[in-house]
């Protein structure tokens, strides 16, 4: 009996043209235990501190000069972050020295030596309503504290909260008629949501920064008066 030696192989099937790239790359994430390509990817990115896949190719389109670098683009996820919270921080901490851009776990030294992690999100609707903000904390251990800055919107840009919490607090449970969330530490979470509701901003009240809330609105509004006199929008 003549044995035919079949190569099945996935690879194989692609380079014969039996399947498509696409579906190459969802058979490939399904047998890695994602659901998709695209959560695959977003893992990935998210492994190098990039908010998804989308985030990652953004920052290398930058990179390689297709795009304008995210100093110039409010769209880039990093504009926040970088562009404006490194000029809000020495508002709030003393000796401020900013590590390279690919630092791993910080991006900030403050004084007593401190790491400062710091994230940005703006406003979205959950749940149709309710306004939230989302930050990726990516399990960091490496960072002493993180400063979360929440905006109204990537164009006013009009900062509706700051919290500063450190990594390894333990953010307390919030327990209502609709709603019961459990103890977490914070650096234990990939990512978290805080929600525009009256509850969920009292669970955060003792981490926020209000006594400089001013000083740092002032610090934005500069940004924004400089765009439009860049576009000649300003007199």
């Amino acid at each position: 009996m003549e044995i035919v030696k079949k190569d099945d192989s996935l690879y194989s099937k692609l380079k014969k043209g039996e399947i498509t790239n696409k579906e190459y790359n969802e058979i490939s994430a399904k047998r890695r235990g994602f659901n998709s390509s695209k959560e695959y990817r977003d893992f990935n990115a998210k492994k190098k501190g990039f908010e998804d896949d989308n985030d990652c190719r953004r920052q290398d389109s930058y990179d390689k000069g297709i795009y304008s670098p995210m100093s110039e683009n409010k769209d880039c996820a990093l504009y926040l972050g970088v562009h404006i919270a490194e000029r809000i921080l020495p508002l709030i901490f003393d000796n401020v020295k900013k590590m390279s851009n690919n630092n791993i776990g910080y991006d900030y030294i403050c004084n007593n030596d401190y790491k400062i992690d710091v994230k940005s999100s703006v406003s979205h609707e959950y749940k149709g309503h309710t306004k939230k903000w989302t930050f990726h904390i990516h399990k960091n251990k490496i960072t002493d504290y993180f400063l979360m800055i929440a905006f109204d919107n990537r164009i006013d840009l009009n900062i509706m909260h700051i919290w500063l919490v450190r990594g390894n607090n333990i953010i307390e449970k919030l327990n209502n008629y609709n709603y019961k969330c459990d103890n977490y530490t914070l650096n234990n979470k990939y990512a978290i949501d805080i929600s525009g509701g009256k509850n969920s901003l009292k669970r955060w009240k003792k981490y926020e920064i209000t006594d400089k809330l001013e000083e740092i609105q002032k610090v934005c509004d500069e940004f924004k008066i400089n765009e439009f006199k860049m576009k000649g929008e300003f007199l």
